[in-house]
């Protein structure tokens, strides 16, 4: 898939001007195996009460996000790399806006499969941290337990938890992970590539669920027109019936 590589591009923009107008830009440690383990919740889901939260990322009355561009262009990630624009877990208590990214370069997963590479973000299994999400809006609330961030939880162990999940799912080459905590504005800027991967996922969710390929009464039709994915996607789909 090559539909997200303008993006992909843009947001290496976006991060270097926040670094360049004084916002705190973090690269984080992409091999800490060891805190990692410490946090395996062992196939049980977290339940974090809201007397028990530290902090709360992308509250509903915040700003959120939470979207996968995956592309076959390799050189466009960085493999491992975890940053961080904004406060990290343990600096910030209450409610912090979050948008969750997540680059995901692979010349061998299949574009259907981009439907579940989204769905697989909010399927960690960490021990303090509970993901209250909305899939079909790409948007994630999370809630950090205080005695997590005691321990230790940090958006170091939350990017490699997802970085480490994914891979063992899917057929990766390369995996990035970028956090935004800074506030709103930050968060609000990015909303444009979470609309343009909410529409490629709604095209892709109506032509496979629903086998819906009349193009001329589909509401996804000016995204079909201008990805390439999605038009050869429909045709595979026609051949296979």
């Amino acid at each position: 898939m090559k539909a997200f590589d303008q993006d992909i591009t843009r947001l290496r923009k976006y991060i270097a001007q926040k670094r360049e107008i004084g916002q705190k830009v973090r690269c984080l440690n992409s091999q800490n195996g060891e805190a990692l383990s410490s946090f395996s919740g062992e196939g049980k889901p977290s339940i974090v009460l809201r007397e028990d939260t530290w902090v709360e990322l992308g509250n509903p009355e915040t700003a959120s996000l939470a979207v996968v561009l995956l592309t076959e262009s390799l050189a466009l990630v960085n493999d491992g790399a975890i940053s961080l624009v904004g406060p990290d877990i343990q600096e910030a208590k209450g409610m912090l806006p979050f948008a969750q990214i997540l680059l995901v370069g692979s010349t061998t997963v299949k574009d259907e499969d981009y439907r579940k590479l989204n769905s697989a973000q909010y399927e960690l299994d960490l021990k303090g941290y509970m993901i209250k999400s909305l899939p079909s809006r790409l948007s994630i609330w999370g809630r950090v337990s205080k005695d997590s961030v005691q321990d230790g939880l940090s958006f170091e162990v939350l990017g490699n938890a997802l970085v480490d999940s994914l891979r063992s799912r899917f057929d990766l080459q390369s995996l990035e992970v970028i956090f935004v905590t800074s506030n709103e504005d930050d968060v609000k800027e990015l909303g444009d590539i979470s609309h343009k991967a909410r529409r490629i996922l709604g095209a892709m969710n109506k032509m496979v669920e629903e086998l819906s390929f009349n193009c001329s009464s589909c509401e996804y039709s000016d995204v079909c027109s201008e990805v390439l994915e999605l038009k050869k996607m429909r045709q595979r789909l026609l051949e296979s019936r």
